[in-house]
């Protein structure tokens, strides 16, 4: 499909999805094969989960209504075919949450749900921070190496100085510091009232700002929003020309020419669910978006022209966060598939076709919610632990003795 980039439209709050485009014919096919099951009609099930796979392969979703779906069809070797799928793509299961899949189960199907729950990997810590801030964004210098985060819990741009959080910018009360991004001597935040920020006020119209900073002197020099409908910015990416930004609750995609003047939609509301991180490859004419509730969609920035990628028989790619590259492969973080993982994905020259994916890390003491990422030559450093596992909804302590955020590292080669 093709998009031209268009002024950001007059739009009211609720998300409307294009019912014909992937999202809106894999989330009405979902709806569908879901009522099914738990009609007993297991036919009409079995179908409408098989188109809807046709869709998205690796949607775990899918993959256990259509097993659950052949198991009450009496279908065992079919939903056992499913059940082989959704294992191999790293996925885990509670047994007790589907004991309608309980005959499937044998001694591969186990061994296999065992391994999908042990660690892989490791990453060497190199940063801890004690205080409660529920880290997001990262931010980098390659040369002097000097570290900013963003925060949740009191909205604010840190700097890290001798391994301690100071506050280089601090915002209102009830708005975060989302995604974070080094350009030259600027940091660009993307900021966002909400209910996880101390102060937020839900009577209070909702703000979304874009801050370009001097991160000599923590002043604001520019501010970009978009007064014409409420947003929700989260992820920031900074392309080769332009600054990019997306809107979790309208499930959009903005883009900011030549990093200046007003927004443009680039990816328009119906066709992501939540879009999350952002990534351009090495010429910067393509653009790669993780949608957090359909995968990885491939943006030609000359044309317009957007794609669904399709996810390795060893992976899904739902549930993905921050992006970045190193080369010419994507290394992600994945925080909306237990346990949670960092993935690095061989890409094809053109960006059209993922050839091979390999976890990098996954699970194990220290990762817990990871987020921001960035490579650094031969390395790449991310939130390893956030904090949001420490919070609830509000935004509240879960705990007197919170855990640390921790930044982590794990060193690439070619």
């Amino acid at each position: 499909m093709a998009f031209a980039t268009m002024s950001v439209p007059l739009m009211v709050l609720a998300q409307t999805v294009d019912p014909d485009s992937d999202l809106g014919r894999f989330r009405a096919l979902r709806i569908e094969a879901a009522r099914a099951v738990q009609a007993s009609e297991w036919d009409k099930a079995a179908a409408a989960s098989d188109e809807a796979l046709t869709i998205m392969p690796s949607s775990g979703a899918l993959l256990l209504l259509s097993a659950q779906a052949r198991v009450g069809a009496g279908k065992t070797a079919e939903a056992k075919a499913r059940m082989r799928d959704y294992l191999a793509r790293g996925m885990v299961v509670s047994k007790s949450s589907y004991p309608q899949l309980s005959p499937l189960w044998d001694a591969k199907l186990d061994q296999q749900l065992v391994a999908n729950s042990e660690p892989i990997g490791s990453f060497k810590p190199v940063q801890r921070h004690v205080a409660l801030t529920v880290a997001e964004g990262l931010a980098i210098d390659p040369k002097s190496g000097k570290t900013y985060l963003s925060a949740l819990s009191r909205g604010a741009v840190n700097v890290v100085n001798n391994g301690v959080l100071n506050p280089l910018y601090t915002l209102p009360e009830g708005i975060g510091a989302y995604g974070l991004v080094l350009r030259g001597d600027d940091l660009w935040v993307a900021t966002s009232s909400g209910a996880v920020t101390k102060g937020y006020d839900a009577a209070k119209p909702a703000v979304a700002e874009v801050l370009q900073i001097d991160r000599a002197t923590g002043q604001v020099k520019a501010r970009f929003s978009d007064e014409t409908t409420p947003r929700r910015f989260g992820d920031i990416f900074a392309g080769k020309t332009d600054l990019y930004v997306s809107d979790g609750q309208k499930g959009e995609v903005l883009r900011l020419n030549n990093y200046s003047g007003a927004f443009e939609v680039l990816i328009p509301e119906g066709y992501m669910g939540s879009p999350q991180g952002m990534v351009e490859n090495e010429a910067g004419n393509v653009l790669v978006v993780s949608d957090y509730s359909s995968g990885l969609y491939r943006i030609n920035l000359d044309s317009g022209e957007m794609d669904r990628m399709e996810a390795p028989a060893n992976i899904t790619l739902f549930g993905m966060d921050g992006l970045a590259r190193y080369g010419n492969d994507i290394i992600a973080v994945q925080n909306g598939i237990k346990p949670d993982r960092i993935v690095r994905l061989r890409m094809s020259p053109d960006w059209k076709t993922i050839s091979r994916a390999d976890i990098l890390v996954r699970g194990g003491e220290g990762l817990a919610e990871p987020t921001g990422i960035q490579v650094v030559a031969n390395r790449v450093v991310f939130i390893a632990r956030s904090q949001w596992s420490d919070v609830g909804a509000d935004g509240a302590p879960l705990s007197v003795t919170p855990g640390p955020a921790i930044l982590g590292e794990i060193e690439l080669r070619p």
